[in-house]
């Protein structure tokens, strides 16, 4: 009686562990950053961003390296400009937050297609470093998708 109990009560615990139930993963959003790669015949950049979004502070991580050794950028004051259907965003920074890194913060006004444009100088020589087909989204999700979908970085040599 006692093995038939015993059976009994084990084969309750199986059903009833496997009923079906569907739990409900909760999504968090996958923040996706933007990859930028440009050059001109003195430097490199390299920049992770967030997407850019009107109105929305993204900032740009930007790493810069001398040509052709491709040894970190150290000093010089260093100007980042975002370009859109005629409207400019700019900041200027004296100084490397680290050894060949700028962090910029940029909060586009207009939506469309732009560029950012790097200006680097040197005690008192002018270099610019440009960064072609950069999208200014007109809202976060659009600018998350496309952000998914655009994955890898582009590459500008001139």
């Amino acid at each position: 009686m006692k093995k038939t109990l015993f059976l009994f009560a084990l084969l309750v615990l199986v059903v009833a562990g496997c009923k079906n139930k569907k739990e409900e993963i909760p999504v968090i959003a996958e923040q996706v950053n933007l990859q930028l790669t440009a050059y001109s015949n003195e430097f490199e950049v390299y920049a992770e961003a967030k997407p850019f979004v009107v109105g929305k502070m993204s900032n740009v991580l930007s790493h810069f390296s001398h040509l052709p050794d491709f040894k970190a950028f150290q000093k010089g004051v260093m100007t980042i400009r975002l370009l859109v259907d005629g409207s400019e965003v700019n900041q200027v920074l004296d100084k490397p937050t680290r050894k060949g890194i700028y962090s910029f913060d940029l909060t586009p006004k207009t939506p469309g297609a732009g560029k950012i444009i790097y200006d680097i100088n040197v005690d008192g020589a002018e270099y610019q470093v440009v960064v072609q087909d950069i999208v200014v989204y007109s809202d976060e999700s659009a600018a998350s998708e496309a952000a998914k979908i655009k994955g890898a970085s582009r590459t500008n040599a001139t």
